[in-house]
């Protein structure tokens, strides 16, 4: 099965994992996090993969948007997918001047290192999986080396 298949069938427990988090306007859960397993709750999503770094989901109540941001260190491509079928065209993210409608399109891969904002201007909840991906390079090692410098560099903060 693939990677965003594994959120499809997993959808409901994934879910139910946000049920204690009433408050916030927006939660994350992280299975992996540059590489390491955090939440083990299912297994699909923590198993080993070479170049995934980070998988995790963040949940969006109604109304909620981030501020324009982005990730300078970035040595990974974003990869977004909506998994709980957006409806509505006000949930959405924005990469410099591309739009991309959560309804339109469930799936968005992007360079973090552009400034980006997400947007769930609806009523109802959206939950979103985000994956990190190695860039793609010819020397594996040297970027799986400064990845990890990053998580270092993140923790001792």
């Amino acid at each position: 099965m693939k990677l965003l298949g594994y959120f499809d069938k997993n959808k409901i427990q994934i879910e139910k994992q946000f049920h204690k988090e009433k408050n916030s306007k927006r939660t994350m859960i992280f299975y992996r996090w540059y590489g390491n397993q955090l939440n083990r709750s299912i297994p699909d999503l923590n198993r080993d993969f070479k170049y995934i770094k980070t998988i995790g989901v963040s949940l969006f109540r109604e109304k909620t948007r981030t501020s324009k941001h982005f990730g300078p260190l970035r040595l990974s491509y974003r990869v977004l997918y909506n998994f709980n079928k957006v409806k509505n065209p006000g949930s959405f993210i924005e990469v410099d001047d591309v739009k991309n409608r959560w309804k339109d399109n469930p799936l968005f891969i992007f360079d973090d290192t552009l400034i980006h904002q997400s947007i769930n201007e609806e009523e109802g909840l959206r939950y979103c999986a985000f994956i990190d991906i190695l860039r793609p390079t010819y020397s594996y090692s040297h970027a799986k080396f400064l990845n990890a410098l990053r998580k270092l560099f993140y923790e001792i903060q």
